[in-house]
C-alpha cells in the first residue's frame, strides 16, 4: 500500500485507482488530500471492502468526507489486479502480493490501454454510498485521439448542482457541448458544486502531430542495383510513378503501434523493408492500430509505360519494335556521352598543340626573312629580292615586257637603286 500512496502523491489533475487489496485509513487520507488540491479522484475497490467500511465508523466517516469533497467510490465484484493511473500519463500495475512485487511504470501507449481497461471496470462497478440527491456528472467527447488541427465536441450533463465550471471555458449550464481544437494533449476538468457537496471529473484528449506512419519508396538502378527514392509531388501526396521493369523497395516505421498490416504484401511488422517488382498500377496500404484507434495510409504506385499508350494509340511495325528494344537505357547513354566528352577533350588538346606548333614555326620563318641573325637588323637586300620575285610572278604574262621594264624602273626608283 505504501508504494501505491507514493505513486499517487505527485498527481496534478487526475487519479484513477482500482484496488484489489484492503482500503485503509492511509489511502483514504491521501485521496482526500489530492481532492483538496483540485485533483479528480476515482476509486474502484473490491466488493469485499464494502461491509468492512460500513462496520468501521471511523473509516466510514473518511469515505463520506471523500465523497463530499468530490471523489467517486465504487465497488467491483472481482478485480484481477491493483491498477493506478496518474494524469493519464503514468500507470502502476501490481498483479500479486503488494509487499513482494514492485510497481511497473509503463509507457504512454500501455497507460492509454490501462485507461480503457479502467473505463470498463467503472462501467461494471456499483456506486458506494450514493444518494438520490448526490451530484452526477456525465462528461465526454466524441473522440479521445485526434490529429493536430482536428476538432472535438466536448459534451457534459450535470444533475443536482448549482454551479458548474469547466477549466479553460468557465461557468456553463447544466448541459451543453462545445467545439474545441486542442493544440496538444489536454486534460479537460469539470467541477460541479452545491451547498453540501462537490464533484470533479476529467476527460483526456491525446493529440498527434501526424499519424505516426513513416515510409519511403525507392527504385533500383538496372545497371548498378543501387536504390534511389522516388520523386515526391506536393500536389499529389502519396502518389508515385516508376518505369515498368524496375524493382521497388518500401521502407516503413510505425510509432506507438504493435498491430500493423502492410497490404497487399500481408506483412505485419511495425518496422521493416520489402522489395518487389510491380507489373501494374497498385495501391499499398499501411494499417496501424495506434492506442485504440486504427489509422490507414494509402500509397498509389503508377507503373509506366501503360499498355494503352503502346497498343491502342500507336501501331509499331515489327522492325521498329525490335529496334526500340535495342535502344540502351538512360544510364548507358549517359556513360557513352561521358566517354565521348573525354575523347573530344583529348582531340581538342591535340589540335591546339598542333596549331601552336605551326604558329611558332611561322614566327621563326618571319624572323628569318626580316632580320639578319647576326645583328638583328633589317636585311633590306633580301626583302627587296623577295618582293621583286613575288611581283614578277604576279605580273608575268600580264603587263608584257614594257610593263615589266617600267615596273622595274619604278621599284628601283622607290628603293633608290640606279
Amino acid at each position: 500500500m505504501r508504494k501505491i500512496t507514493q505513486f499517487l502523491s505527485g498527481a496534478r489533475h487526475d487519479i484513477k485507482l482500482a484496488l484489489k487489496g484492503i482500503v485503509d485509513e492511509t489511502l483514504l487520507l491521501e485521496l482526500a488530500g489530492l481532492l483538496e488540491r483540485g485533483v479528480a479522484v476515482t476509486l474502484i475497490m473490491e466488493a469485499d471492502n464494502e461491509a468492512r467500511l460500513r462496520d468501521d465508523l471511523f473509516l466510514f466517516n473518511k469515505c463520506l468526507i471523500l465523497l463530499k469533497k468530490g471523489g467517486s467510490i465504487a465497488c467491483h465484484p472481482s478485480l484481477k489486479a491493483n491498477l493506478a493511473i496518474k494524469d493519464y500519463e503514468q500507470s502502476l500495475q501490481i498483479t500479486a502480493d503488494l509487499d513482494q512485487h514492485p510497481e511497473k511504470e509503463e509507457d504512454s501507449s500501455l497507460t492509454h490501454h490501462f485507461v480503457q481497461e479502467f473505463k470498463k471496470l467503472d462501467a461494471v462497478a456499483e456506486p458506494f454510498l450514493e444518494n438520490k440527491d448526490d451530484i452526477r456528472i456525465r462528461f465526454s467527447a466524441n473522440d479521445d485521439i485526434i490529429l493536430k488541427g482536428d476538432e472535438i465536441s466536448l459534451n457534459w450533463e450535470v444533475e443536482h448542482a448549482q454551479t458548474i465550471i469547466i477549466e479553460g471555458i468557465g461557468e456553463v449550464a447544466s448541459a451543453g457541448s462545445r467545439k474545441i481544437k486542442p493544440g496538444a494533449d489536454t486534460i479537460f476538468k469539470i467541477g460541479a458544486y452545491n451547498a453540501s457537496q462537490s464533484a470533479l471529473k476529467t476527460f483526456a484528449v491525446k493529440v498527434y502531430d501526424n499519424i505516426g506512419i513513416d515510409y519511403d519508396l525507392s527504385f533500383a538502378n538496372r545497371r548498378t542495383g543501387q536504390y534511389s527514392s522516388l520523386v515526391k509531388e506536393d500536389n499529389y501526396p502519396h502518389v508515385y510513378g516508376v518505369a515498368l521493369g524496375n524493382k521497388v523497395k518500401i521502407n516503413w516505421q510505425v510509432k506507438d503501434s504493435n498491430e500493423v498490416t502492410i497490404k497487399p504484401f500481408g506483412i505485419t511488422k511495425s518496422v521493416g523493408e520489402h522489395e518487389f517488382l510491380p507489373q501494374e498500377n497498385m495501391m499499398i496500404e499501411i494499417r496501424a492500430k495506434i492506442l485504440h484507434r486504427t489509422f490507414s495510409r494509402k500509397i498509389q504506385l503508377l507503373v509506366f509505360p501503360i499498355k494503352l499508350f503502346t497498343d491502342k494509340l500507336v501501331k509499331l511495325s515489327a522492325g521498329l519494335h525490335q529496334e526500340l528494344k535495342r535502344v540502351p537505357d538512360a544510364s548507358e547513354i549517359i556513360e557513352q556521352v561521358k566517354e565521348k566528352q573525354v575523347s573530344y577533350s583529348q582531340n581538342l588538346t591535340k589540335i591546339r598543340e598542333a596549331e601552336l606548333k605551326q604558329y611558332n614555326l611561322l614566327v621563326e620563318q618571319i624572323q628569318e626573312i626580316t632580320f639578319d641573325k647576326s645583328n638583328n637588323k633589317f636585311n633590306l637586300e633580301q626583302i627587296n629580292a623577295n618582293v621583286f620575285r613575288k611581283l614578277k610572278n604576279f605580273y608575268a604574262g600580264k603587263a608584257g615586257k614594257a610593263g615589266m621594264a617600267g615596273l622595274i624602273e619604278s621599284i628601283k626608283s622607290y628603293y633608290g637603286k640606279a
